[in-house]
């Protein structure tokens, strides 16, 4: 283990969870891939559950709030977008989309396994090779 140390039981847990042990929990409904259980709940809950959620009358899928399924509409049905990549001309909802998309125009792979060294473009996917691949957390 690490000399690191936290105020709370439950912070210091999450830390040996997602950084010491070699699990990966995955959701049962998808296949979802998560480094923690909270992770694997939180997903289960904004993804999967129905109770107190409100649905889509165009597509029938379960959202969480009001503004989740406004923000569904808009993306998935009326395919609006909110921003544009100066280069290939592909249109985003998110500006934080955009970021991760422009990588794929500079071939940068900013992310590098500690390990083997291999790169990638996100760091979520470095995080999930070297949790599968070699069984640590960065």
């Amino acid at each position: 283990m690490c000399e690191a140390t936290f105020k709370y039981y439950s912070s210091r847990k999450l830390h040996v969870e997602s950084q010491h042990q070699n699990t990966v929990y995955k959701c049962e409904i998808c296949d979802k891939q998560c480094v923690t259980s909270i992770a694997l709940k939180h997903h289960i809950n904004y993804v999967h559950q129905t109770t107190g959620h409100v649905t889509c009358d165009i597509c029938g899928v379960s959202l969480k709030e009001k503004g989740g399924l406004k923000r569904h509409k808009k993306i998935i049905h009326l395919k609006q977008t909110s921003v544009t990549c100066d280069v290939c001309g592909k249109s985003f909802t998110v500006p934080s989309s955009l970021k991760k998309h422009k990588v794929i125009h500079t071939g940068e792979r900013p992310f590098a396994c500690t390990i083997c060294g291999d790169a990638f473009r996100q760091s979520c996917t470095r995080d999930t090779h070297m949790k599968l691949r070699h069984g640590k957390k960065k």
